[in-house]
């Protein structure tokens, strides 16, 4: 994708023109993981490479028994992940708040809307 589109353009009020961002949904107990995407990231494409370290995660359903997805991020793991973001050198990114992980964000499933066909 970053080959066809290259690295993140804005326009002067911020507004994305074209270019790659990477959404990474950072999970709990997983923060390794997090740490081995950002280096392939750095190693592969670059550190101009727009990445959005997401941590509204919030467990639903069977997740809520299951550990260590049971839980929210904390912080000390989304400290972490940011600490690792700024040593490889990103220059461009998004971070979210702790609020972003709440069950208010989460839609009603209750498939309005959707069409079920067999």
């Amino acid at each position: 994708m970053r080959r066809q589109v290259g690295n993140l353009i804005t326009d002067t009020g911020g507004i994305a023109k074209r270019g790659l961002i990477i959404r990474h949904l950072i999970l709990p107990g997983n923060v390794g993981q997090t740490i081995k995407l950002l280096n392939w990231i750095n190693d592969n494409l670059s550190p101009k490479t727009a990445v959005s370290l997401m941590r509204q995660y919030t467990p639903c359903g069977k997740a809520k028994d299951i550990k260590p997805i049971d839980r929210a991020l904390s912080s000390r793991e989304y400290k972490i992940a940011l600490k690792a973001f700024k040593e490889l050198g990103f220059e461009f990114g998004f971070v979210q708040n702790a609020s972003s992980a709440s069950e208010e964000f989460i839609p009603d499933f209750d498939l309005t809307g959707v069409i079920l066909t067999e």
